[in-house]
């Protein structure tokens, strides 16, 4: 009896290993971490404008690999100055052209630039990893719990 117990933990204890290293192994692969750039712009600003253009020549190849969102104000909702007044408190934005990368001021306004530090992002680690923990397992069944670290 003590030795069927003693293989049993063992064996909980087996699949609690290759779950854990299965789950590592899925993290950097299935989910890596996207950098966000995000870009604040005016319609009437000429180098806006330009930021614009040159974006858009150098970030189809990455389309798969990072987010881009263009804030313009202009043409747009009538609740654009509310979010403006929002995103101007969070960031402290101050005028236009502006351009964060994770959250982060670049405070630069040339496209090149801004592409180069992302790229340097690209294949860091997982912003939030899944992660998971046995919590039961015996002869018939199993139980796990999935997280992310956040």
């Amino acid at each position: 009896m003590f030795r069927q117990m003693g293989w049993r933990i063992l064996s909980i204890f087996a699949i609690a290993i290759a779950i854990s290293l299965f789950a590592k192994q899925c993290e950097a692969r299935m989910f890596p971490k996207m950098p966000l750039i995000e870009t604040f712009a005016s319609s009437g600003c000429g180098a806006c404008r330009n930021f614009i253009q040159s974006m858009d020549t150098l970030y189809p190849p990455y389309i798969d690999s990072m987010v881009f969102i263009f804030y313009v104000s202009g043409i747009s909702p009538s609740d654009y100055s509310e979010r403006w007044n929002f995103y101007d408190g969070f960031y402290g934005l101050g005028g236009v052209p502006w351009t964060a990368l994770n959250g982060d001021d670049l405070d630069h306004y040339v496209a090149a630039s801004v592409m180069d530090f992302a790229k340097s992002e690209l294949h860091s680690e997982p912003l939030s990893p899944i992660g998971f923990d046995l919590l039961y397992y015996d002869h018939d069944s199993i139980s796990i719990q999935v997280y992310t670290d956040s």
